[in-house]
């Protein structure tokens, strides 16, 4: 099935949340970060399609290697043009945080929008 066709409801059997970085002043020189969840609640979820992890380099980071897993989650095109995802958002699935490493080209893309998400390196 092509990605320009109607997408497949049946497809989409995983659910995810999206959230983005918010950085407010300390008031001592540094920063806070907090992660808001996107969507009219603080509880939305949205219907995905997750493709497994793809094998990665293992990276050295300052307590050893850790193995970072590639993941592409699949979404409709109106929730990536209603949340106004960017790679600097990340994505809620089964409890583990995943940053979005990439957003292919998607003005090619039909209905379905692929999000490239990592796990592994810093917990999102």
């Amino acid at each position: 099935m092509s990605i320009r066709s109607n997408v497949d409801a049946r497809e989409f059997d995983q659910r995810v949340a999206f959230e983005r970085r918010v950085s407010t002043p300390s008031g001592t020189g540094g920063e806070t970060v907090a992660w808001t969840r996107l969507g009219p609640s603080i509880t939305a979820t949205y219907w995905a399609k997750v493709d497994g992890a793809k094998a990665s380099g293992e990276p050295y980071i300052a307590d050893g290697i850790r193995s970072p897993a590639d993941y592409t989650f699949w979404i409709r095109s109106d929730v990536f043009t209603r949340l106004g995802l960017v790679l600097t958002d990340r994505i809620v699935w089964k409890g583990a945080n995943y940053d979005i490493s990439d957003m292919p080209d998607q003005q090619l893309r039909g209905r379905k929008i692929s999000l490239i998400a990592r796990r592994g390196l810093n917990n999102g």
